[in-house]
């Protein structure tokens, strides 16, 4: 899973102790200082442990998707495949400089059936691998 997934585990854990810390703090009403302190570090790192993986996803893995429309685009970088999946959210997409190895990408890819494609993040665009 990664170091970065097991850091946020790690900072949730001890924002959910500094929560808990500092509400028996207040109810026995002792050192009202550290316990809204304590509160407020805890909040902060739960909130950090929820948002960081979403944050920055993985460089490389495989996913499950459904193609919902795919299409084959010309621009400055050359011919790119695009095949995009609305319910996740996600536009894969495979660069390259002719338009054959392009059209084969998205021919192995037929709409509204589902397929566990390797991709790579690079720059917010998702990669297909060129595996085949």
């Amino acid at each position: 899973m990664g170091l970065f997934y097991y850091g946020s585990l790690i900072l949730f854990g001890i924002g959910i102790g500094l929560l808990v810390m500092g509400v028996i703090f207040l109810i026995i009403r002792q050192e009202t200082k550290k316990a809204l302190y304590s509160l407020l570090i805890g909040l902060i790192l739960v909130i950090a442990g929820i948002l960081l993986p979403n944050l920055r996803p993985s460089a490389e893995g495989v996913r499950l998707i459904e193609v919902e429309s795919k299409e084959i685009l010309h621009g400055n970088e050359g011919f790119k495949c695009q095949i995009i999946d609305e319910y996740a959210q996600i536009t894969l997409e495979y660069q390259s400089d002719n338009k054959e190895d392009a059209e084969r990408i998205c021919a192995l890819y037929e709409q509204g059936k589902q397929y566990e494609i390797s991709y790579k993040y690079l720059n917010g665009i998702y990669f297909i691998h060129d595996e085949f």
